[in-house]
């Protein structure tokens, strides 16, 4: 399933996914996305682990974090936040092999991508089993309504002129 960031933002409830892909810039936007989902979870106590991954990522820090099971096994949040310019290959691979487990959800982040990015199998995979959020600039309407967001939030005092 994709969605965009605004419906995503708007949205009343989360639903929930194995695995979320937050796809595009600003990281500022992302780190909403991301904030949202963490918060979404640990109300329903999991854990929540991160990785930050790049190019020479090693596939051994998050193997235990999927293989490792126990009779009383937690639930867990698996955040990879990929700074690389893609998902790395072995990473990638490893995604498209392991089994959907129900106690354990996958956050993807990842920069904007070719449109290229949109025919690989990882993509594919996620769109089919999982919650692709799209971000992108806001500008207009959206970008307004975000800072009227954040002043009310903040208990910011603002006027219609201001904008």
């Amino acid at each position: 399933m994709k969605i965009t960031y605004k419906s995503f933002i708007n949205a009343v409830s989360i639903s929930e996914y194995p695995i979320y892909l937050i796809l595009g810039s600003p990281y500022h936007l992302q780190n909403e996305v991301e904030f949202r989902l963490e918060n979404h979870y640990k109300k329903k106590e999991y854990i929540i682990k991160k990785y930050v991954v790049d190019t020479d990522f090693d596939l051994a820090q998050v193997k235990d974090d999927f293989e490792n099971y126990s009779l009383f096994a937690d639930k867990k949040v698996i955040l990879l936040n990929i700074i690389s310019n893609t998902i790395p290959k072995t990473l990638s691979e490893y995604l498209m092999e392991i089994p959907i487990v129900p106690d354990i959800v996958i956050i993807l982040k990842l920069c904007g991508q070719s449109p290229s990015f949109k025919k690989t199998k990882i993509f594919s995979k996620i769109d089919t089993c999982g919650c692709i959020i799209e971000v992108s600039e806001l500008s207009g309407s959206n970008l307004n309504d975000w800072v009227r967001r954040k002043f009310t939030r903040n208990k910011i005092n603002f006027s219609e002129e201001l904008f």
